[in-house]
């Protein structure tokens, strides 16, 4: 949560700076400006998935992995990943597991939300 709050300042600060020191309001004030509203938003989103995924848990085993997000827990073995996505690396990436009713399951782990980032190497 702490990585969201802190482009949420830094973008109240720009604001700040582009009102006091920018008095006309010309290309330098809105490029500016849509920086800031870019680094806002994004500061904000990373807070509320840190919320919603403050509880989630990982667990990695000899034989599989554990997870608990939602209150909900899912255990696979490694034999029913098919797939692990990390493309781009900075979004995060997503596990592709096939359960034992046939149903797909995708898991996907923000790299700047979830207190699971560093874990890559699964």
């Amino acid at each position: 949560m702490k990585r969201g709050l802190l482009p949420v300042a830094t973008a109240l600060v720009l604001f700040a700076v582009g009102e006091i020191w920018l008095v006309h309001r010309d290309w330098k004030y809105y490029l500016l400006a849509a920086v800031a509203a870019a680094m806002f938003l994004n500061g904000v989103r990373v807070v509320i998935l840190a919320w919603q995924r403050r509880r989630q848990k990982l667990a990695t085993f000899e034989h599989g992995f554990a997870h608990w997000r939602n209150n909900v827990l899912k255990i696979y073995r490694w034999e029913q990943v098919e797939e692990v996505d990390a493309t781009p690396a900075f979004f995060g990436f997503t596990i592709v597991c096939r359960s034992d009713d046939g149903r797909r399951d995708r898991i996907h782990f923000d790299t700047s939300s979830d207190p699971t980032q560093d874990l890559r190497g699964l």
